[in-house]
């Protein structure tokens, strides 16, 4: 595209440029040209799991998997989203925003959170398609062109083959067992010696070298129960092994048949997975999922559900564009994978998997606090109400007021790791959502709702409250049931947990006991624990519990237990 072209058309479209929700159609001309959606500085892309378009069209989904959309995006992060072109500017915008253009790739804007705040801008142009190619050739980079542009399978099984059907998760799902097999057996090296092929002739062929050792058919016949409805599948199998008499055939079907021989299948012998005779369409996700923990833990990579998730998600996208590649590829095609680029595939995305998982974190907790949360305080106000657990006092005046209202907008991840501040953060399987479970938020709201309204001190990354000069922070620590030992090990985590060490200096930290020798026993680790008599806030002494050169020494908190806090909260407020 010529300088002058493009300068062009970024007038043009800067000129008319308006956020989805002010777009007015009347004054768009039904002129041909080319219409535009960007980014503004301002706007944060991230896509859901939800559309504010119809789900379907013509019984077709139209949702694509958030996290493909998000990796996308993310790995290329360009200014604009979409460029489209028609003869007709004003009636091709008016159907895209009314959610009328079936145009598979353009679905994908209405699953941005906060779209309306997106740009839309165009620019009247004669061969405006001429002009859109040019354009979108002028900003593709390493073969991707904008997100809106890219051509994104459904979020469920599609009609061709590809990574989101029934078709290339069965072969996704036995590559893996199969690698994770030759590791055990024959160590990881000799992965190297295997690859496999994919619907050149059979569905799928695994060779050792180039010498065919399984050839596979992948059926889906949900009403099939019979071997004689398999019979094409079974002789084109044999007709396809040929002269290779060593390989072995297998057939891989959704339903079991019923009256499967080896003799009547002419020697196809039917796959297995986990000795069930059918691989059930709607457990191979979970079959695949459990693979892909076998072959992390054989590499000794600890990935937890999440993670997984991901990785499921990446190998099956790996498949789909592989076979697009297959489809595009003029001239002699290759049908192979490398069982190594499988694994390098898997490798490589466990390095890019901690920004992933932290947005993918953010998100679920911003969908409870935004919605869960309030239905949570709700039920447990309605309880407190009706069993009169908080007398003298209106429900107006409660503290649960002012801390719903902060916690809607603080840094939950940080105050978690308050919450939780015994438990170890840098685990894969440790989550912000550990804090929102509802017994969890029960045990926070029992301290909070005795809380003089004045004595709640609210803050971004933790809440807590003033009480005789004391600065308490409720927690959900629980060491009810702890030993000894599990004390000590809590105690480390504790140490180990410094960023947020900050916050807790010189502060009392709230938690359950089972008894006030575990009050005793943790207090000793913290500081030297006083005389049993002396009041429960003024009971730790504030000398530091130090290493020399440890991070320890920054370790200066005190901790009380939860319930002895609500009856000093109680004997406060009935003394008023």
């Amino acid at each position: 595209m010529e300088a002058s072209d493009l300068e062009e058309i970024e007038k043009g479209i800067e000129s008319t440029k308006k956020r989805l929700k002010n777009i007015d159609i009347p004054s768009i001309d039904k002129k041909e040209g080319m219409y535009f959606i960007w980014v503004p500085d301002d706007f944060e892309v991230y896509f859901e799991s939800k559309t504010a378009g119809p789900k379907e069209i013509d019984g077709e989904n139209m949702l694509v998997s958030e996290i493909s959309l998000n990796n996308y995006y993310n790995a290329n992060r360009e200014k604009y989203l979409l460029v489209g072109q028609d003869n007709n500017l004003q009636n091709v915008i008016k159907k895209f925003l009314d959610y009328k253009n079936k145009n598979k790739s353009e679905r994908i804007i209405w699953q941005i959170r906060n779209f309306e705040e997106l740009y839309l801008g165009y620019h009247y142009s004669t061969d405006s398609l001429k002009k859109k190619n040019a354009f979108l050739d002028y900003f593709k980079k390493d073969n991707s062109v904008f997100i809106g542009n890219h051509h994104f399978k459904s979020n469920d099984a599609i009609a061709s083959w590809s990574g989101f059907n029934y078709q290339g998760k069965v072969t996704i799902l036995k590559i893996i067992q199969h690698i994770n097999q030759l590791i055990k057996e024959d160590g990881a090296e000799s992965i190297s010696s295997y690859h496999v092929e994919l619907e050149k002739t059979e569905d799928f062929v695994i060779y050792k070298d180039d010498v065919p050792m399984e050839l596979y058919q992948v059926k889906a016949k949900l009403s099939s129960f019979t071997n004689s409805s398999y019979k094409d599948a079974i002789d084109k199998l044999i007709i396809n092994r040929g002269e290779n008499i060593d390989a072995t055939c297998f057939l891989i079907s959704a339903v079991e048949i019923k009256d499967w021989n080896l003799e009547t299948a002419k020697d196809v012998k039917l796959y297995k997975y986990a000795s069930e005779l059918a691989v059930e369409m709607k457990k191979v996700p979970q079959f695949i999922k459990m693979e892909l923990q076998d072959y992390f833990t054989s590499i000794s990579k600890n990935l937890g559900l999440i993670e997984i998730d991901y990785m499921y998600n990446d190998i099956c996208q790996f498949i789909d564009e592989k076979v697009a590649e297959i489809h595009s590829t003029q001239g002699k095609k290759n049908y192979s994978i490398k069982y190594q680029e499988f694994t390098h595939l898997l490798n490589r995305k466990t390095s890019e998997l901690e920004e992933n998982i932290d947005a993918k974190i953010k998100e679920k907790v911003y969908d409870f606090i935004s919605e869960d949360f309030n239905e949570e305080i709700d039920n447990f106000c309605e309880d407190c109400l009706i069993n009169d657990l908080n007398p003298n006092i209106h429900c107006s005046e409660c503290a649960l007021n002012p801390l719903r209202d902060n916690i809607m907008q603080m840094n939950f991840e940080r105050y978690s790791q308050i919450l939780r501040f015994h438990e170890n953060k840098s685990l894969s399987g440790f989550s912000p959502m550990k804090a929102l479970d509802r017994d969890s938020l029960r045990r926070l709201f029992l301290e909070f709702m005795h809380v003089d309204i004045k004595s709640l001190a609210l803050y971004l990354d933790h809440n807590l409250i003033s009480l005789e000069d004391e600065k308490i922070i409720p927690t959900e620590m629980n060491f009810e049931y702890s030993y000894d030992s599990s004390l000590s090990r809590a105690f480390e985590i504790m140490q180990k947990n410094d960023s947020v060490h900050d916050v807790i200096s010189g502060k009392i930290l709230t938690a359950k006991f089972g008894d006030r020798g575990q009050i005793a026993y943790l207090e000793n680790l913290i500081t030297a624990f006083p005389e049993d008599e002396m009041d429960i806030l003024e009971s730790t002494s504030s000398r530091k519990y130090a290493y020399k050169d440890s991070i320890s020494e920054k370790l200066d908190f005190k901790i009380i237990d939860r319930e002895m806090l609500i009856e000093k909260l109680k004997e406060q407020k009935d003394g008023k």
